[in-house]
C-alpha cells in the first residue's frame, strides 16, 4: 500500500526517481550540479547524472553501472555511496541525445547505454543514501565489503519505483550472445583436439 502510494506522490508532483553513484561522501540533502567530469564537458555545463531505473533492462544493469561509480577507490578501501534522489521530470534531460548531438568527439555518442543516463542542471533531493556492508565468503569467515543489490532494490521500492525487466527484443539478444559464445567454445575445442593429433 505504501509502495503504491509513493508512486501517486510522484506522479503527482512530477517527480521522478534516479539512482547516482559516487565515489564521494555525500554531505546535506542535495547532490548539487558540479562540472570537471568529461561527460559534463561535453555538455557544456555543470550538472547532476543519474539512473533511470525505469529504462529498459535496467533490473539487468542499473546495479553494475551505479558501483562502478561508487567504488571508484575502493581498491584503497575507500567505497562511495549509492544515493537515490529525487528530480522534477521536466528538469531532468536524456544524456544519449546531448551527447549524439554532439559529434563524434563527444563521450560515447550513439551508444545505447547513454541513452539510459539523466541528467539535471539543477540540484536533485536525496532520498535514500545507500552504503556499502560487510559480507562473507561462502564456507569461510573471511569477510569482504561490497554493495548489497536487494538493498538498492528493497530502497527503490520504499520510493514506489521497481526496476525495468530487460525488453523481449533485448533478452533474445542475450540468448543468442550466449548461443554464440558456446558454439564458439565448442569450434575452439575442436579445433585445439585436431591440432594435438598431430
Amino acid at each position: 500500500m505504501l509502495i503504491k502510494i509513493r508512486i501517486v506522490k510522484n506522479a503527482v508532483k512530477g517527480e521522478k526517481i534516479v539512482v547516482h553513484g559516487t565515489s564521494a561522501k555525500i554531505k546535506g540533502v542535495e547532490l548539487v550540479p558540479m562540472a570537471g567530469s568529461r561527460g559534463s564537458e561535453t555538455i557544456g555545463k555543470p550538472v547532476v547524472f543519474g539512473h533511470d531505473p525505469r529504462a529498459v533492462g535496467a533490473s539487468k544493469n542499473l546495479y553494475q553501472e551505479s558501483i562502478t561509480y561508487a567504488n571508484k577507490n575502493a581498491e584503497y578501501g575507500n567505497y562511495g555511496q549509492i544515493v537515490i534522489g529525487s528530480a522534477k521530470k521536466k528538469d531532468l534531460k536524456n544524456v544519449g541525445k546531448v551527447l549524439d548531438a554532439a559529434g563524434p568527439d563527444a563521450v560515447l555518442p550513439n551508444n545505447p547505454t547513454t541513452q539510459k543516463y539523466l541528467y539535471s542542471e539543477k540540484p536533485i533531493t536525496v532520498k535514500k543514501v545507500i552504503e556499502p556492508v560487510q559480507k562473507t565468503y561462502p564456507g569461510t569467515s573471511k569477510q569482504y565489503t561490497a554493495f548489497d543489490p536487494k538493498i538498492l532494490q528493497r530502497e527503490l521500492r520504499k520510493q514506489g519505483v521497481s526496476l525495468r525487466q530487460p525488453s523481449i527484443a533485448e533478452q533474445a539478444e542475450d540468448v543468442r550472445k550466449v548461443a554464440s559464445r558456446k558454439i564458439q567454445q565448442i569450434k575452439n575445442r575442436r579445433r585445439f583436439k585436431d591440432d594435438s593429433d598431430f
